[in-house]
Formats: structure tokens, sequence, C-alpha cells
């Protein structure tokens, strides 16, 4: 009996049909592999290899493959397609991990087997030559390897150190502490390993959108979509809070944080000010006027632009850096520079404002005020500094570095200076003659949603957009715009400027006589770290001193109490029994803990607001004898 054979048509089309459906199958596989976020950019890609003859399906197929591997070899220990719940598990889990790696530690120096490793898999190989502690601070911890023999008295920030080296050696986590206890309660904080974790995973997945074409003039300018939409849900839950939480004084006065939190308008009124006031001083002084364009070499842009600035391309010379490695070196040529303008006797002030090109890779703009006679030679320093390297590609004497010489009879310099800190900011304002939002350049859409996605940009990847250079300190200035009617001379005088906007008053004021300064008190943070907390202002010269922050205040969420007190390494019951001896001599104090700091950085923009101490819901200011 005749087998029956499939019916199956042998048509042209239906063959090409079948095709196209394996084809599709073939990259539905592939996809299945890789963050949803990039699937997009991925298939599109792939297309545009494949052809539409499918000439190129070969080498097409063998990209994406390529594509999948390199996804697989990221350097991110969790999988980067992780979600919340499964990243907060996994933050519980290295917190853990850490506290049991302490706790061995301690017995271990304390009389028990050193080289014994917590999960069996010899973590422990550094202990060979055991890592103590040769300087710490607030920048960071450096850890030099010290022979076993030599940490005899020691054990307390050797095991310190043994977690620190743990944590970087395996999941090649960056501790920053004040010192070893916070470096090690930070470790072992489920929180603080969720918040890096996430951060990492949303900046690896926007490094590969990036590497991948998905950001640029031609698709999304700036930053990918997907890390556009994390942004705004992430602005929506931070309005959310504000609208739903309190802060009580001692006094039971209550504030929501909406009502009172720092908006963009008052950014760019600060900024334009103090701005204002730098020029005041350069035209005082007799300085000039300087524009200038700093932008990174060709390796570290992944998208070109054609001829008329319209379409983008891959940039064969792309290296595969990150927007953080672009804005590493622009740092590290800029503090080169700094100690070649100290060595040349150059004094220059002035603003610098980051930005994105189209692609994501960071650019600076620099409003810098220097003396007449030492224009050109600052120039040339920047020239020589900023086009040191790959200074012969072509081109790079024109793109690399830019300079415009400010005439101040044309106009001013924060007029120019405007345009650039408007379009960071939120865009508002920035309209033609008959009221229209102006359109970006480099995205081509209206203003408003092009600073929103420079926002997103600048969030992503951690970057400070605006920074005064050379100036006196701001928070002086917004500890006097918060008090009023004043007696002593010098707070007085430097009020009135602070009261009037005057920043190039204020500034002959801090910078020459040096009259007042911020009055702080010591404390401690929740890792039992000493902080410094602003709490008035004092006169230098009569030692006299005016409390602006006389009342204490507590965060309370949907009115409810603050937070609870974070597990670490001292409340830990499990750890309390194997540790107990050790942690009476070291660690036994109790927690300081701040309700307030767990949103400090919702509470920070507070300091641009211009309060009144003695106005609503405040008391006056307490005057004390110097």
């Amino acid at each position: 009996m005749k087998s029956r054979s499939p019916n199956l048509s042998f048509s042209p089309e239906a063959v090409r049909q079948r095709q196209i459906a394996s084809e599709l199958a073939f990259v539905d596989g592939i996809l299945a592999k890789i963050h949803t976020s990039l699937h997009q950019g991925l298939h599109q890609k792939w297309k545009a290899l494949r052809g539409n003859d499918g000439v190129g399906l070969r080498f097409a197929n063998t990209w994406l493959r390529e594509q999948a591997t390199k996804w697989q070899q990221i350097p991110f220990s969790p999988d980067l397609s992780a979600d919340e719940d499964e990243l907060r598990k996994l933050a519980k889990i290295r917190a853990d991990e850490m506290m049991q790696v302490y706790g061995k530690a301690r017995i271990g120096l304390s009389g028990g087997a050193l080289t014994s490793s917590p999960n069996g898999s010899g973590d422990f190989k550094f202990l060979a030559g055991l890592c103590g502690i040769n300087e710490f601070d607030q920048i960071g911890i450096k850890c030099l390897t010290l022979k076993l023999s030599k940490v005899a008295g020691k054990s307390e920030e050797t095991s310190a150190a043994i977690v620190i080296n743990h944590a970087t050696d395996k999941y090649a986590a960056q501790v920053k502490a004040k010192h070893l206890d916070g470096a090690v309660q930070r470790l072992c904080d489920p929180q603080v390993w969720k918040r890096n974790l996430k951060v990492n995973q949303f900046r690896a997945l926007e490094h590969e959108c990036i590497r991948l074409g998905m950001v640029n003039k031609s698709a999304a300018c700036y930053v990918s979509n997907e890390q556009l939409q994390r942004y705004q849900s992430q602005c929506q839950r931070n309005l959310q809070i504000l609208e739903n939480t309190l802060a009580v004084n001692d006094l039971g006065e209550e504030l929501t944080l909406a009502d009172i939190v720092a908006g963009p308008e008052q950014k760019i009124a600060e900024l334009m000010c103090r701005t204002a006031g730098l020029e005041e001083i350069a035209r005082t002084l007799g300085y000039v006027g300087l524009f200038l364009t700093v932008t990174c070499p060709s390796k570290f842009h992944a998208q070109k632009l054609d001829k008329t600035g319209k379409h983008s391309f891959d940039n064969p010379n792309y290296d595969g850096s990150s927007p953080r490695d672009a804005q590493a070196y622009l740092c590290k040529v800029w503090s080169r520079l700094r100690a070649a303008l100290s060595d040349n006797n150059i004094e220059l002030f002035g603003i610098r404002v980051c930005e994105p090109h189209h692609d994501g890779c960071p650019h600076w703009h620099l409003l810098l005020f220097v003396a007449q006679e030492k224009r050109a030679r600052t120039v040339r320093l920047f020239r020589k500094y900023f086009r040191k390297m790959d200074k012969h590609e072509p081109m790079a004497w024109k793109h690399r570095f830019t300079v415009k010489d400010i005439d101040f009879n044309k106009g001013s310099a924060a007029g120019y200076l405007i345009k650039y800190i408007c379009k960071n900011v939120n865009g508002q304002g920035m309209t033609d003659s008959q009221g229209l939002l102006y359109k970006d350049f480099d995205s081509g859409i209206d203003v408003v949603n092009s600073a929103f996605r420079v926002k997103a940009w600048a969030s992503c990847h951690g970057f400070r957009q605006f920074q005064f250079i050379g100036t006196a300190p701001v928070g002086v200035w917004r500890e006097l715009k918060r008090i009023e009617g004043l007696t002593s001379d010098e707070f007085s005088t430097a009020a009135n400027a602070a009261e009037s906007n005057n920043w190039a008053e204020f500034t002959r004021i801090m910078q020459i006589d040096r009259k007042v300064l911020l009055k702080k008190d010591n404390g401690l943070n929740k890792y039992r770290e000493p902080v410094q907390k602003v709490k008035g202002l004092i006169d230098v010269e009569t030692g006299d001193s005016i409390i602006t922050r006389e009342r204490e205040w507590e965060i309370v969420f949907g009115g409810g109490s603050a937070f609870d007190l974070p597990r670490n390494i001292l409340n830990n019951c499990r750890l309390e029994n194997q540790v107990d001896s050790l942690e009476q001599q070291s660690l036994s104090s109790p927690l300081h803990f701040d309700a307030s700091e767990k949103k400090q950085q919702l509470l920070v923009p507070l300091q641009l607001c211009n309060f009144k101490s003695n106005g609503r819901n405040s008391s006056p200011p307490l005057r004390l004898g110097g």
C-alpha cells in the first residue's frame, strides 16, 4: 500500500513563503536568547543584511548568531533579561553571601581555618596574600596586598578587606565608602545590591542598543525608546512619591514634597543668574569670553551622519565604547588640561554643559572667561590636549575642538548660553515669532520632547549636565536666600546680594573677603559613616552663627511610619552568635538612622527653593554668640 505524500504545493510562491517562514523561525529562535528591547533593532539589521532578494541570507544569519554569542558573553553576572523581582531576590542572595563571608572571615581570623571557602568553590584564593587597608576616603577604598604574618592584631580590618575583595573578585563590585565598616555594611545591604544591579542592567542594555545602531538620528535620538519609557515611568513614580510623602518637623508642621520641591524653572533661573554674574565679573576684570566645544575621537561614536546630516550609518571606526567610556575620556583629558593651565598660571572661570550627540556619545560646551593676554595660550592648550588622541584621523582638526570669541558689544555671553541650558532642562520658552517650538537640530523633534530625551540620557548614564568652574560655593548662596531680617553687617551684605540675585557681588564677598561660611554639624549616616549636615552660617570674623535649619524633619510616606532599619551585619540574627564576641569589641554600637536619608535624592532639590526661615511653617532664625 502506497503512503500518501504531504499535500504540499511546489509553486514558486508557495516555496518562497515556506522559505520565509523558515528564515523567520530561525530568527525568532536566536532572538529568544536576547533581551526583548533589542529584538526590533536586531531584526531590522538582519533584514538589511539579508536584502530583499535574499542574497545576503547566509551572512545575515552568521551575523545574528554572533550577536547572540556576544550577548551571552556580556560581563554582567545576572541575566540582563531579569525583571524587578528577580533582581530583588538576587540582591538578597548576594547580601546574605557577603554576611556569611564576613562571619567566616572573623571566625577564621580568631582561630579558625583561614582558607576555608563559604561555598567550597575556592572563592578565597586571595587569602594566600590577605589584603589590608592602605588608605580609604570618600572616593573609595584602596587595598594593598600584605603577607599573612603582617595581619596579626588586625582581624577587624582584614576581615572587612576580605569581604571587599570577595565582592570585587567575584562580582566586580565597586565599593565606595568612608571607612571599612561602611563598605562592609553596604555590601551586606540588599538595597545597595539591588540599586547597583538595576543601574548596571539599564546601562548594559543601553550600550547594546547603541552598539546595534538603535540610537541615532534615523532611529531614536540620544537614547533608546526602551530607556526613554523606563525614564518616563520612573518620573511618574517619583511624582507619585512626592505627592504622597510628607515632611513633618518636630513641631508637627507638615509639608508635601510635591509642594516644595524645586522644578526646572528654578533650575534654569539659578543657572542663568550665576552665568550672568560671571559675565559681569569678567567685564569688570577686562576678561574675554570663549565658547568652546570639545568632542571625542571617532572611535567613541557608534554612528556617523551623511553629508546631508539627516541620515545615519554605522561608523567603521567604532570600537564598542560606551557613553561612560567617552565621558571618562573627556574627564581625563580635562584633568590633564587643568594641570597644564595651572603650570602656565592661567586662571579661568565659567560653566561646562554636557550634552549628547545623536548617537548618545557625550560632548562638552564650555563658556569660559580668561585674561586677554592669556587667551591665545589657553586656546593652544585646549587644542593640544583635546586633539592629542588619534590626531591624524580625518577632520580631527575641525571637529575635535572649536572655539568662538564672545563679542560683548553684540550680545551677552549668558544670552548665548541660554539655548544650551534650556534645551538640556525642559525646552520651555524656545519658540519662534509665531509661538511655535523650535526643532532640535540633532533629533528633528521639538525642543521640549528633545530635552526630555536628553534628561533620560543623562539619568541613564549618570552624567552631570551642568558644572561651574572656578566660582564661589553655591551652598552659602542657597542658605542666605532662606533668611531675612539680618542685623550682622557681613551676613546682611551677603544676604542682600543673594536676595537681589547679584551673583557678581556675592562672589566678590566670598572669594575676596571670605566672610561667610556654612555651619555644619557632624553626624552619622545609616552605615555609621561620618557626615556633615548643614545647619546654618558662620561669620568668620566675629564667630557669630545663625541657624537656618532649626527644625528636625522626618519623612512620612502615605501617613505611615518611616523606613524600617535594613538588615545588615550588625542586626542579622543568624550571624549574631558566630561573631558576638568580636562584635562587642568594635561593631556593637547601634546604627544611626535618619529616615530622610532614604529619600535624599528627592530632597536635594529643596535647597534650590527660596523659602524664608521665618515664613510659613517655620520659625525665626536662631542666633548664637561667637
